[in-house]
């Protein structure tokens, strides 16, 4: 669940004292903002909610670095340019950018507050694919041609 402040009533520091139901109430669905004395907003929140969100930052923060990384000359390139989508430089730029595009409306869809299990089964499928590839004689065996198909094979 994504925090949601649009409609959250702002609360004073002396409200926690005094209606510290209502307030933790709207803590518990969505969030409530209090003003401290010194005029400084704060927020309560589930943990769970401030964490998922944060993630959900950190994701699409990679996505942009990785676009960008992708937008630079490969020999100005860095895995850690990548974020924590450094795996992807094992694949050439094709591969790199077709990550990209299937990664692209899951996160939008998760950042909407929709479901994030798609995101995360994507890039643990696309990681796992990385540490094949980067296997030389691996990915050798996946890719290279076979003469001809094999028929009658029994298991």
């Amino acid at each position: 669940m994504t925090l949601s402040l649009a409609s959250t009533t702002t609360y004073q520091a002396t409200d926690l004292a005094r209606n510290h139901r209502e307030v933790l109430e709207r803590a518990r669905h969505g969030g409530a903002l209090i003003r401290d004395k010194d005029g400084t907003t704060l927020l309560i929140a589930p943990a769970d909610d401030v964490v998922h969100d944060r993630q959900l930052a950190e994701l699409a923060a990679d996505f942009v670095r990785t676009l960008v990384a992708l937008n630079q000359q490969t020999e100005q390139r860095s895995a850690a340019s990548y974020g924590a989508f450094a795996w992807l430089t094992v694949f050439e730029d094709e591969y790199q950018r077709e990550f990209l595009r299937e990664i692209a409306e899951p996160l939008l869809v998760a950042l909407a507050g929709g479901p994030t299990g798609p995101v995360t089964e994507l890039i643990e499928d696309w990681r796992i694919s990385a540490t094949t590839y980067s296997d030389k004689e691996l990915r050798h065996e996946l890719t290279r041609s076979v003469p001809r198909p094999v028929y009658d094979v029994e298991l």
